[in-house]
C-alpha cells in the first residue's frame, strides 16, 4: 500500500495513525491503538466496512501482547498464506474432530448437566487479567488484510505450537462454525482466541455437539478451565461469546 493509500484508509476508517507491520509474504498488517474500554465498539464499527475493504479488525490487547502477535508473521518462520489456505480447503473438518478425539477423548471430563449455566459475560483481551473488571489503559486493534475472519489466523501465522492447532486446521474449523452458527473472530492476543457467534444452540443435544467440537479443538477450556464438557455447553447455551486458550 503506498503512503496515499495508507492516509486514505486512516481517514476512511477514522483510525488516527496506522502503524505497519510488514508480514514475510508481502503484505502488511495495520494497528493503532484505543482506550480499552473503547475497543469491543471499534471493533465493531471496523467490521461493518470489512467485507468491502478487505481488512479484518482484530483485538490484539495491550500493546506488549500485540508486539509478540506481529513478530511471528514478519519473520522467515511465518507461513505462506495462499499455501496454506489451499491447504486448508482440501481439510475435511469432521475428519479432523475425529483425529482429535482420538488424541484426547474427553474421557473423565464428563459431568451432570449444570443446574445453573454460565456463559462468558464478556470478551476478555481488552481487560486486565488479575482485574477483569477493569479494562487495559491503551489497547491495539489490527486490521488484518483478509475478506473473512476465518482467514485471520493464516495472515498472522497463528498456531501450531503446544496443543494449538495448525493454521490450516483452524481456518476449516472457523469457517465450518461460521456457517453453522454465523461465529467470527474479534480478538487474538498470545495463547489466547474469542470470537462470537451470531445464534447459540437451540437443543441440549446441539449445545453438547458443539461443546465436544470446541473441547477437540481447545481441550484447555475445559480441561483448565470450565471443568466438564456439559459445563461448557450450558455456557454455549447462555451466551454468544466463544472463549480459547492453549497453555
Amino acid at each position: 500500500m503506498t503512503m496515499a493509500a495508507k492516509d486514505e484508509l486512516e481517514s476512511k476508517l477514522e483510525t488516527g495513525l496506522l502503524m505497519e507491520h510488514k508480514h514475510h509474504y508481502r503484505t502488511t498488517v495495520y494497528s493503532f491503538e484505543v482506550p480499552g474500554n473503547d475497543a469491543l465498539g471499534t471493533w465493531r464499527r471496523l467490521r461493518q466496512s470489512a467485507p468491502g475493504l478487505g481488512y479484518w479488525p482484530v483485538i490484539f490487547g495491550e500493546p506488549k501482547k500485540a508486539q509478540r502477535v506481529c513478530e511471528i508473521f514478519g519473520t522467515e518462520h511465518a507461513e505462506d498464506p495462499k499455501e496454506t489456505l489451499r491447504l486448508a480447503d482440501g481439510t475435511d473438518v469432521q475428519e479432523y474432530f475425529q483425529r482429535r478425539a482420538e488424541e484426547f477423548s474427553g474421557e473423565g471430563a464428563h459431568g451432570e448437566w449444570p443446574a445453573k449455566s454460565e456463559g462468558m459475560m464478556d470478551f476478555t483481551i481488552p481487560r486486565k487479567i488479575l482485574e477483569p473488571d477493569k479494562f487495559h489503559e491503551r489497547v491495539v486493534v489490527g486490521l488484518v488484510p483478509a475478506n473473512h475472519s476465518w482467514e485471520v489466523p493464516v495472515m498472522l501465522s497463528f498456531g501450531g505450537w503446544n496443543d494449538c492447532p495448525e493454521a490450516k486446521d483452524q481456518v476449516a474449523v472457523l469457517r465450518y462454525w461460521n456457517e453453522i452458527y454465523g461465529a467470527e473472530l474479534v480478538g487474538l492476543s498470545g495463547d489466547v482466541m474469542e470470537m462470537e457467534a451470531a445464534r447459540t444452540p437451540s437443543t441440549k443435544e446441539e449445545a453438547l455437539k458443539l461443546a465436544h467440537e470446541q473441547y477437540w479443538f481447545c481441550y484447555d477450556i475445559v480441561e483448565q478451565g470450565v471443568g466438564t464438557i456439559e459445563n461448557l455447553a450450558g455456557g454455549l447455551g447462555e451466551s454468544r461469546i466463544w472463549y480459547f486458550w492453549w497453555d
